[in-house]
């Protein structure tokens, strides 16, 4: 069942780092977030691996709208937060191709990997947002700090609303 106002974020990637949002995009999209809406609550999601990055995204927020959920859930609870949410934003990662298969709207951010190769499949809402190219790169070598946490914020609430 959704949670009106819940939006999950899946900042990692375990098996690709280069594949995660900058900290600092990350924190500014939660920024924009909570600005829009004071009803919004935003949890974050990953493994306890991924506890260090989730401590860094929390630094100063009020920890009643912005949660931690960072090696707190198996796989069928992950499930079950992630279907909940009203949208999950993230990296290409294997969590969200679960959002996506647990019918969750999801946000995914492409950088090195191609989307047209490993996006989420299933027939969920899906808006795919990849980042441009920077100038010392090779032909699919995206860099993902070149995505704007505004442009994410756009698709996010206009999905959201």
């Amino acid at each position: 069942k959704k949670i009106k106002g819940k939006i999950g974020i899946l900042p990692g990637s375990a098996n690709n780092p280069s594949k995660r949002w900058p900290v600092g995009h990350w924190r500014k999209l939660i920024s924009l977030l909570i600005e829009e809406n004071k009803s919004f609550r935003i949890y974050l999601y990953g493994s306890a691996k991924e506890s260090l990055l989730a401590s860094q995204l929390l630094d100063g927020f009020d920890e009643s709208i912005v949660l931690n959920s960072c090696g707190k859930t198996n796989l069928i609870e992950l499930s079950k937060e992630l279907a909940s949410c009203d949208q999950v934003i993230g990296n290409d990662s294997g969590g969200m191709h679960l959002a996506n298969a647990v019918g969750a709207p999801t946000v995914v951010l492409f950088g090195p990997t191609n989307h047209k190769v490993t996006a989420p499949c299933f027939d969920a809402p899906l808006q795919i947002i990849e980042s441009s190219h920077s100038l010392n790169t090779n032909d699919r070598n995206y860099n993902l700090s070149n995505l704007s946490a505004v442009k994410v914020f756009e698709k996010v609430t206009t999905s959201c609303k």
